[in-house]
């Protein structure tokens, strides 16, 4: 098991640094492509998220970001202090995909993020918020070498 802290101030310029990290964790384990592909958009799209509408894209705010690396799975926890999230319902998106019109303009991060990771979870605790992303990480398939 491995763990890894990072602090960021809540400007969109860090969370490309961030996830340049985590992609390094997950190339260290030899994580496959697919799967570190889509904890890095999951991790974006999270620390956007809170960003813009949790800290209002205050820049001087503070976003914490640990990474648990176990055998089966990988768990981002996101912890900030600014605005809770009010709508705790998973997402739905009821779209024509024959009309591009019909794509919202909004509420998609979440939606993609529900859909990539396996489990998320979202709380808040006294000041804080904490929001769980968790990847399972399929076991090495030795071959028979």
């Amino acid at each position: 098991m491995s763990l890894e802290n990072f602090i960021l101030k809540s400007q969109y310029e860090n969370v490309g640094d961030i996830c340049l990290k985590v992609r390094e964790i997950c190339k260290s384990r030899d994580l496959d492509i697919t799967a570190t592909n889509h904890i890095e958009i999951a991790l974006t799209e999270a620390l956007n998220n809170v960003i813009e509408h949790s800290y209002k894209e205050d820049p001087e705010q503070i976003i914490f970001v640990t990474v648990e690396d176990l055998d089966d799975k990988m768990t981002f926890k996101i912890i900030d202090t600014g605005s809770s999230r009010e709508d705790l319902k998973p997402r739905e998106l009821k779209i024509n995909p024959d009309d591009i019109e019909s794509l919202p303009e909004s509420g998609m991060g979440l939606f993609i993020i529900e859909q990539i990771m396996d489990e998320t979870n979202y709380y808040t605790e006294g000041d804080k918020n904490v929001f769980t992303l968790i990847k399972k990480i399929e076991p090495s398939v030795s071959n028979g070498e």
